[in-house]
């Protein structure tokens, strides 16, 4: 997202992340909330596109950013990106460790290993293998204030001279879950042309790729609720987890094979939520609060989150909290 207009010079990652979400939501009717939970950040940060867009409105700058993002969304329409950051990003989630030879190479380039620099390191390279922004992401985050001020500067000072050590650490990664994809690819962009680039091969040939599935295991619970965050296919389930919520005790019961593993059933016949299924509903309520309830998920519940992003006019949120 290098390639698209700043309305500020400070680098929090909070214009490059929201840049992803509007291009999710362009042309869609999709909430902040689920698109914040598909791309594995925090619940809070469903606010943040509010603030970045008003500040955009006030730089006037954002006209051209919608420019930019409906002409990326229109180009990867007709190029499919060869990389599946959703899948990763599951692959991934807590991913740490940096790998066995961190200390050798952080040594070939002169930089003293710490135990700091370890955790720096494990963090740089979950963003080259997801696509992320570490100091936002939803399990093991950098806090705000030092630790994330002193990543920002490990990132822009030591990532650059490790970068061969990274892509290799990921490549080992990807090919130990089967992923034939690259490691990294983006895009390009200038005024004159537009978004250009072709599909990149994967790093290396696999016979991984006749055996790699996308297919979601029932237990998998993240999986289960970024399901129910961004499809319709698991609706029944849904509600039966907010019956639940409520104290009901009459539940629909599992709809598709995918959910029978959330369920359980009492002596006398009726359907109960297993554990497995108490897990998602208490996902659900860490992404989208404690009070679950049907009207956030009614497609018709506020005009005002429902109104699509176009390239012409931004979406507006109640809330435009400042992110700095």
């Amino acid at each position: 997202m290098e390639q698209l207009p700043r309305a500020t010079v400070k680098k929090t990652g909070a214009w490059e992340v929201v840049a992803s979400m509007i291009l999710i939501r362009l042309g869609t009717f999709a909430r902040w909330a689920p698109i914040a939970l598909d791309l594995d950040l925090p619940a809070s940060f469903a606010a943040t596109p509010g603030a970045v867009l008003s500040r955009l409105v006030q730089s006037e700058m954002l006209e051209e950013s919608l420019f930019v993002l409906d002409g990326l969304h229109q180009w990867l329409e007709d190029h499919h990106p060869p990389i599946d950051y959703a899948r990763r990003r599951r692959l991934f989630a807590d991913l740490t460790d940096p790998g066995p030879q961190w200390r050798t190479a952080l040594a070939d380039h002169g930089i003293v290993a710490t135990d700091r620099r370890r955790r720096l390191l494990g963090q740089a390279l979950y963003e080259r293998i997801t696509g992320s922004d570490a100091r936002l992401r939803r399990c093991h985050p950098i806090p705000a204030g030092e630790q994330r001020v002193a990543y920002t500067e490990f990132r822009m000072t030591a990532v650059p001279l490790l970068a061969n050590y990274l892509d290799a650490q990921a490549r080992t990664l990807l090919d130990h879950h089967d992923v034939d994809e690259p490691v990294r690819w983006e895009p390009a962009f200038d005024y004159d042309g537009g978004w250009s680039g072709s599909p990149a091969e994967p790093d290396r040939p696999s016979a991984g790729d006749q055996r790699r599935t996308t297919k979601v295991t029932p237990t998998d619970v993240d999986a289960v609720v970024h399901s129910l965050a961004t499809s319709g296919r698991h609706d029944a389930l849904l509600v039966d987890l907010i019956s639940h919520a409520r104290g009901d005790t009459i539940l629909l019961g599992p709809q598709t094979d995918a959910t029978s593993e959330l369920y359980a059933q009492s002596p006398d016949g009726r359907w109960e939520i297993a554990d497995t299924g108490l897990q998602v509903l208490a996902r659900l309520g860490h992404t989208f609060g404690s009070a679950i309830d049907l009207d956030q998920w009614d497609e018709h519940s506020t005009a005002e989150t429902n109104a699509p992003t176009t390239a012409t006019s931004g979406p507006r949120e109640e809330r435009p909290d400042d992110v700095g």
